[in-house]
């Protein structure tokens, strides 16, 4: 079902519900929530993708930024993922067990325990890398490199207003 029709579908839901045509518009052109869409059809989409290669988002999202930035502690990559640590605890310790991650304790805090990938793990986020590419190329299909650009730096514009007000 195209985009269009769906959110055909939200405004008719919406008239049905008594608001007027005019709080519908909005819906079309609403940047929150059409962010929260395509994140939504975007993480399925990668989702299906991984599943069918064994993997979920969180492992691969584990994987990519430890692949960019090792020896970071589990509040950090928490951080960087955008989760919350407590919701990190299982997938860590799972590819803990699975030999893909090891945890080092901190040569500065004791307290502190580091993540690092094994060589497995980076060969598991090679072999990831194509599939995950196909899902972006999938989602810009039809739209230029510059629009691509452009939409780039719209969403970090978005993103650098949003965490600046908080």
């Amino acid at each position: 079902m195209s985009i269009s029709t769906r959110l055909e579908r939200v405004s008719d839901s919406v008239v049905r519900s008594g608001r007027s045509q005019r709080d519908v518009r909005p819906v079309r052109h609403n940047v929150g929530f059409l962010l929260r869409y395509a994140d939504r059809v975007f993480t399925k989409a990668l989702s299906d993708e991984l599943k069918s290669h064994d993997a979920t988002i969180s492992r691969w999202s584990v994987l990519r930024v430890l692949s960019e930035e090792e020896g970071i502690s589990q509040v950090e990559l928490a951080d960087r993922m955008l989760v919350e640590k407590a919701n990190l605890t299982a997938v860590l310790e799972a590819m803990v067990q699975e030999g893909l991650l090891i945890r080092r304790r901190s040569t500065q805090d004791k307290r502190k325990s580091t993540l690092f990938l094994t060589k497995r793990a980076h060969e598991l986020r090679n072999e990831l890398v194509p599939f995950v590419k196909s899902v972006n190329i999938e989602a810009t299909r039809g739209i230029d490199d510059g629009a691509i650009r452009q939409l780039c730096e719209m969403l970090l514009q978005l993103i650098l207003n949003l965490e600046e007000a908080r």
